[in-house]
Formats: C-alpha cells, structure tokens, sequence
C-alpha cells in the first residue's frame, strides 16, 4: 500500500518525501496499477479508462460545487434529526404501570422474559453476537443442552425463534457493531431491531468509531430522517479488567441514548423502551446485579414500559 498524495490541502509531502520516494510511490499507486489490469484483461480499453476518470472528475466536481454553493445551516437546526421526531422514548407516552405477578426474576432472567416477549411481538426483532445462541450449529441443538449467552440472558430464544432471528457472530466486535448498522439500515423493513451483545464492556474499544461516527449519527447524515434501531446490550463488572463500564463515554455521543438499570423491573421497563425506540440504544448493567437476588422484581407484565432517563420507584 502506498500513499501518493499529501495529507491534506494543508500539508506538503516534500517536505518529508524525497522525489525519488515520491516516483516510486507514483508507480505503485493502486488506482493506476488497476487500470493497467483492466487494460490488459480486456475489461476496458484506455479510451474507456480515461471516459470512466473524466466522468467520476466531474461528479466530484459539481458535488463540490452544489455544496460550496449550499446556505449554511442555522444555529436553530443543531438539534435537528439528532433524535428520532417521531417517537420520544422520554415522553409519557411511555408510560405504564406494572401488575407484577408470579416469582421473583433476576435482571439477567428479566432480560431473557422480555427480549422474549418483544420477539414474539415483532418478528422483524433480531439477536445476535458472541454467544447468544444455544449454539453455533443449528445440528447440535438436539445434543447439547445450549448456552444462551455467558450469563444466560438469551438462553432458549434460538430454539424457539430460530436460527435465522438469533445467532452467533465471530469474536470480532467491529464486525458486530458494523454488521448490525448495514441490517438496521438497509434493510429497514426486513429487520426492524437489531439486538447486538458484546461479550463485556472492556472489550468494546474495536467497536467504539463504528458506533460513534456511523450509529450514532446515521440520522443526521442521512437529514431526511434515517436511523439505526440497533440496540447493544453490555454488560460489565468481574475483575479488574472487566470493571470498566464506559458508558460516560457513549453519553457523550449525539444521537446515542444510553440506560442503566439497577432492578429487574428497570430491565422490563427499559429494555422494552430501547426495543421501541426509533434512536439507536445502548444497554449496560453490571455483572455484579445481573443475577443478584437483591435486584429481583415479579414480572411487571407486557405493557410496562418506562420513559428513558427514568427508573421503577
């Protein structure tokens, strides 16, 4: 790989390249290597090359000059498709009481009982990410007990949503993050949530410009009204290492909301939120409550739903 160009219309390459440095870059530069192959392979003769080149210059150049020639935004639209106009997570819209009922649930089996019943809500919901699956392989249900997730809060969705709807993804958190962007957004219709995990939050760092520079601002960069529904469960808490939360980090990203439940019923109310919400969420508890008997709640019921920047009283 080579670098035939300065840095920027600010910098100059000849103050820290030599000329012959800068010939033998010229010669390696991929786009013109890729026009000899073409040439060569019969693909396009070099008056098609240079139509092809004419062509994407004067694309470049008129988009260039429709945007020098634009007004500049108002001081008034800073906040303008930073949020979904549409549907307002922290509205009374979004409230509801609970009728709790039956045992005690956990946070992590709260998690599994809504993520549950939204599924069988929408089937447009989607989960997937490092270990969510009962299994990789769809073959090995009928011999393995499953997984679920390192702390079981998918357990069982697999089997009974299908493979299609809840799967495994490689140990690779940009990969995840990007692959749920390219499902949210194109593919609006097909999948109306996306439901990503990474495995814990100190793990996320791959990941962090994916959700920063694309997720978050999908909306405004579209301006007429685009968004991600993808919501990111991350969980943290075990260890030294496994103790950072970061969630001070995403608050600071227009477009992203971020909750933190600290209660069963948090998870119902919330979580629940985040699925229905037209912004894109990031959903982190700790460990350490995930499966704590102190945090259990009964089952609120299906309808419970809270505003976000909100908690169970």
């Amino acid at each position: 790989m080579t670098r035939p160009y300065s840095h920027s219309l600010s910098d100059d390459e000849k103050l820290y390249k030599s000329a012959e440095e800068r010939e033998e870059e010229a010669r390696r530069d991929p786009l013109s290597k890729l026009a000899l192959v073409l040439v060569r392979e019969g693909v396009l003769d070099q008056k098609q090359i240079e139509s092809l080149e004419a062509e994407i210059d004067n694309e470049v150049r008129e988009a260039a000059d429709q945007a020098l020639a634009a007004e500049e935004p108002s001081v008034d639209s800073v906040r303008t498709n930073v949020y979904s106009p549409e549907v307002d997570p922290t509205s009374p819209a979004f409230e509801s009481q609970p009728h709790l009922h039956g045992a005690p649930k956990t946070m992590v089996e709260m998690v599994a009982a809504t993520l549950s019943d939204e599924m069988a809500r929408d089937e447009r919901i989607t989960i997937f990410g490092e270990d969510v699956a009962d299994a990789s392989r769809e073959d090995s249900l009928k011999h393995v007990k499953g997984k679920g997730g390192v702390f079981k809060a998918t357990a069982g969705l697999q089997r009974k949503y299908g493979s299609d709807r809840v799967f495994n993804s490689p140990l690779a958190e940009a990969n995840i993050v990007g692959r749920a962007i390219g499902m949210a957004t194109a593919a609006k219709a097909r999948c109306r949530n996306s439901i990503l995990r990474l495995h814990l939050a100190c793990h996320d760092a791959d990941s962090r410009r994916a959700l920063r520079d694309a997720l978050a601002f999908e909306r405004r960069l579209q301006s007429a009204g685009g968004s991600s529904r993808a919501d990111r469960r991350l969980p943290y808490g075990g260890g030294v290492y496994h103790s950072q939360s970061g969630e001070s980090i995403f608050t600071h990203c227009p477009g992203l909301r971020v909750v933190m439940p600290s209660t069963a019923l948090d998870v119902a109310g919330l979580l629940r939120t985040a699925i229905r919400c037209d912004d894109p969420v990031l959903f982190s508890s700790t460990s350490t409550c995930t499966a704590s008997p102190t945090t259990a709640r009964k089952i609120p019921g299906r309808i419970l739903r809270f505003p976000s920047g909100r908690r169970a009283r």
